[in-house]
């Protein structure tokens, strides 16, 4: 879908001459409307620079940001488009993701994104979306939606690591698939992912929502202390260990050690789950409407653990 037609679809009442290549034909208007351009081009061709200076570069940052005029919602998604213009695909894709390296630069990036809304929605606060179109390179950009605190962010594209790492408010929506490590620590909002998720989602989960419509790998909702998490694909091995709060629900499968050492919280699978569901767990309930694998004996201590829930339901007569 073309870049033009996006814009259309998520703004009807922008002027047809503004959505057909804004600015384009404006070389002194563009420089005038994006001067962060030159900050992120000779930030970039920088070399040799250590990880230390992630604080620095959102100190340089939120300097140039208070130069800038307030944008609106579709010059900021015409900016989000021609990031490959001002910092070639070529320099994204050859970036190391060693932090020992070039990689920090890629964490740059999806800050610089996730600054630039956060910055005109504080602003000028709006429930209309931000809508970031990021086909040609998100997926390799981490970092976006990191301490996002109350806008509506519209992503289009596949996204890197740690996307809404530590969100505290707001609505991040994601037409695409995200890497590992999304929503790790996230405080609240909510996240709506329209696709699939690596490892690790949820990671050490303190609050908010995860509404995902794909399949999770490993490890979903490790630590989880609160907060609620739907899945209407499945999940892979480890779900919700040591789990701490909160309530989680699985729409198809979970592999092995669904809940292992969980401590408090509740988790339904709608599905069937692998061996030792409740591993060690202390407290909270499991339940799995379909088969469970292996369960050794006396491994669940105090929680609730309910497998073939569908058959006791219809034993007793009861509905799902």
């Amino acid at each position: 879908m073309k870049i033009e037609q996006l814009i259309k679809e998520q703004y009807n009442d922008v002027n047809e001459k503004t959505i057909v290549h804004p600015l384009k034909n404006n070389e002194t208007n563009l420089q005038n409307l994006f001067p962060i351009e030159k900050f992120i081009k000779d930030h970039f061709q920088r070399r040799n620079l250590s990880t230390d200076q992630d604080g620095y570069f959102e100190v340089l940052l939120e300097t140039e940001l208070k130069k800038i005029p307030h944008y609106t919602h579709e010059e900021i998604t015409y900016f989000s488009s021609r990031i490959p213009e001002i910092v070639s695909l070529d320099v994204i894709s050859t970036m190391s993701s060693s932090i020992l390296s070039d990689g920090y630069k890629k964490n740059h990036l999806g800050i610089l994104l996730t600054k630039l809304v956060q910055y005109h929605y504080n602003k000028l606060p709006t429930n209309k979306p931000y809508v970031l179109l990021l086909q040609e390179y998100g997926e390799k950009v981490p970092m976006l939606g990191s301490k996002l605190a109350g806008p509506h962010m519209h992503i289009f594209g596949d996204c890197g690591s740690n996307v809404a790492r530590e969100m505290e408010q707001g609505i991040l929506e994601i037409d695409g698939s995200v890497k590992n490590f999304c929503g790790q620590r996230m405080k609240g909002g909510t996240i709506k992912i329209n696709g699939n998720a690596g490892d690790a989602l949820a990671d050490c989960m303190k609050g908010g929502n995860i509404i995902l419509s794909g399949n999770a790998e490993d490890y979903t909702a490790d630590l989880m202390e609160n907060g609620i998490i739907f899945i209407s694909g499945s999940v892979k091995n480890n779900l919700a260990q040591k789990m701490s709060g909160g309530n989680i629900t699985i729409q198809k499968n979970a592999g092995d050690y669904v809940g292992s050492q969980m401590h408090r919280g509740h988790i339904i699978i709608y599905g069937n789950c692998g061996k030792e569901p409740g591993a060690d767990m202390t407290s909270g309930k499991i339940i799995v409407y379909g088969k469970a694998g292996k369960i050794t004996k006396h491994r669940e201590k105090e929680g609730m653990l309910y497998v073939n829930h569908r058959k006791r339901l219809r034993r007793n007569g009861l509905e799902e």
